[in-house]
């Protein structure tokens, strides 16, 4: 609101945005920029994807998975703060 009374711009930036952020984009409320190249060309960071139906079965826990919790898994960064 408080850009629209200024008439100015506002800089949403999000490598994951919120389902309404998305939504709003299609919509054309947003206006959407990609962007289709990583800073200095860095490459994509390793990801695994976890089937939670899966874990549910083998663990009984649904808030999370051994896989997300394995300090092997975590950047170095994190994984010693744990």
């Amino acid at each position: 609101m408080r850009a629209k009374f200024n008439e100015t711009v506002v800089v949403l930036g999000s490598a994951t945005p919120s389902l309404e952020s998305w939504a709003n984009s299609v919509r054309g409320r947003y206006q959407r920029i990609e962007m289709r190249a990583r800073v200095m060309d860095r490459p994509l960071p390793t990801v695994e994807l976890v089937d939670m139906r899966t874990e549910f079965k083998e663990t009984g826990k649904e808030e999370s998975s051994p896989a997300s919790l394995s300090p092997r898994r975590r950047p170095p960064s994190t994984a010693a703060s744990r």
